[in-house]
């Protein structure tokens, strides 16, 4: 699609701050807001996941962050796993307790070479609103203590994707309000091993010169965004940049907004176009 040069000068002929038109910003944040969608889902996901598979985490968290309630409570089972910790052999302790303004609940906690004997009495601390969330106290949900707290990386991942997209997103609307214009030079554009949607990233260095001197910043380019690089390199056409000038690095290409027949090019019929197999990943 792209926006028409007449409209896109226009935009950025404007006195900062600039108004940004909708269809500009559109143009901009198409990409940013699957992002969201995506990461969102994989958010929800993760934590789905957690939550099924790994509630002892979450119950852990609940017991430690808080300050739990005490009782006695009275061991009905023991289990001995086959698996070790260390070296050491883990026993589930089974056990029942009645909280002061509750009926009768029960919990499980793991403890490592001592096997608590069936019918003994232990200290069960417990959330006073939940008791279903409790353990032993000095004992754990879990054999593997807090090395066994790598699942919160699933939640971790997509919460720093989240966060990334954000920051572009923010950085990408105060370039179009605020960025000073200027040209660049496209000196580099290098295929990275990474995939996104089966599209290849590829890494595009532009050399530019601001009031703080010459710079050279890279952007990842997807697509037609590589082609369009790729010919402004070969054809040693100046690329349109808008820049933060209190952080120069800050960079986004003006003629990716542009409608394709509208990109200004030296000479494109001695560019060296990408196949449609260096953009997409195999299988495609």
């Amino acid at each position: 699609m792209g926006i028409p040069s007449e409209e896109l000068l226009e935009f950025l002929g404007q006195p900062v701050p600039r108004q940004i038109p909708r269809r500009i910003w559109k143009e901009t944040a198409s990409s940013i807001g699957f992002g969201y969608i995506m990461l969102t889902m994989v958010l929800c996901f993760c934590s789905i996941f957690q939550y099924v598979f790994f509630p002892w985490h979450l119950q852990e968290l609940a017991l430690d962050l808080g300050t739990p309630a005490t009782v006695i409570g009275k061991v009905t089972h023991v289990h001995k796993r086959s698996a070790k910790y260390n070296n050491n052999t883990i026993y589930d302790a089974y056990y029942e307790f009645q909280p002061p303004n509750g009926g009768l609940e029960k919990g499980w906690s793991c403890a490592q070479n001592k096997q608590p004997k069936i019918g003994s009495s232990v200290m069960v601390e417990y959330v006073a609103d939940l008791p279903w969330i409790n353990r032993v106290k000095g004992a754990s949900r879990n054999p593997f203590g807090y090395g066994g707290a790598f699942v919160i990386i699933f939640e971790i991942i997509p919460l720093y994707g989240l966060w990334y997209v954000f920051r572009t997103r923010r950085q990408k609307h105060n370039l179009l309000v605020n960025g000073s214009l200027g040209a660049g030079q496209v000196t580099e554009v290098k295929q990275t091993n990474v995939t996104v949607n089966n599209a290849r990233r590829y890494k595009v260095t532009v050399s530019y010169d601001t009031e703080l001197g010459p710079q050279v910043s890279t952007y990842n380019a997807y697509r037609d965004e590589v082609r369009l690089a790729r010919r402004k390199m070969d054809t040693a056409t100046p690329v349109g940049i808008l820049y933060n000038p209190d952080k120069p690095a800050q960079v986004l290409v003006v003629d990716s907004l542009m409608r394709a027949e509208d990109i200004p090019m030296n000479d494109a019929a001695s560019a060296t176009e990408i196949s449609d197999e260096e953009l997409y990943s195999d299988g495609d």
